[in-house]
């Protein structure tokens, strides 16, 4: 259910010479990070999907790690709709541990669901 709008942002984003993956364990900045947030049910057969994209920097915060934020940004703004603003966060590393400066976007999409909620 989930998959399918974020394969379809992953592909977006590395048409637009982005590396883009959707796993964190996976994510080796530069890097854009795609995960799905919210599902919100808008009919018995579709959802809306609210997914968070984060474009990380190499490095900590700086010139190089800045100069690539700059890019990335731009290329993910011409590369997919995305909700304004866009927010400077710090992401941290499964690797090492350490903060890193990132891009937090937000994108939402529509998409068919097969099954109905459960009932309580």
């Amino acid at each position: 259910m989930l998959a399918a709008p974020v394969a379809e942002i992953v592909e977006q984003l590395r048409g637009a010479g982005l590396s883009a993956v959707t796993d964190p364990r996976n994510a080796h900045p530069p890097c854009a990070l795609v995960l799905p947030r919210t599902v919100t049910p808008r009919t018995a057969c579709t959802s809306r999907v609210g997914i968070e994209i984060l474009l990380i920097a190499p490095g900590v915060g700086n010139g190089d790690a800045l100069a690539w934020l700059d890019q990335a940004l731009s290329a993910a703004w011409h590369a997919l709709p995305v909700r304004w603003p866009a927010q400077l966060v710090e992401w941290i590393s499964p690797h090492t541990g350490t903060p890193l400066l990132a891009w937090s976007l937000e994108r939402d999409t529509d998409m068919t669901t097969t099954t109905r909620p459960m009932e309580a």
